[in-house]
């Protein structure tokens, strides 16, 4: 969200030229996202998300499924 309110910030700037990447996979201009800069965050943000759920996966099968407090010994 930073990153976005930033490049928001620089996008009002008249004397702010930039762009991120080059050809048909420009990701940024003047820091705003293009159609191509938002695909390749929501794909970033997926992987992130599913490497998360593996890892949180992986680590209960490891722990085992525990129990509750009340329980008998």
């Amino acid at each position: 969200a930073i990153g976005r309110f930033r490049g928001w910030a620089q996008s009002l700037n008249p004397n702010f030229n930039s762009q991120l990447g080059g050809g048909d996979k420009i990701r940024e201009i003047d820091g705003i996202l293009t159609p191509y800069g938002w695909l390749v965050l929501a794909k970033l943000s997926l992987f992130f998300m599913l490497a998360c759920v593996v890892g949180a996966v992986l680590i209960r099968l490891l722990i085992g499924p525990g129990r509750l407090p009340y329980e008998a010994q």
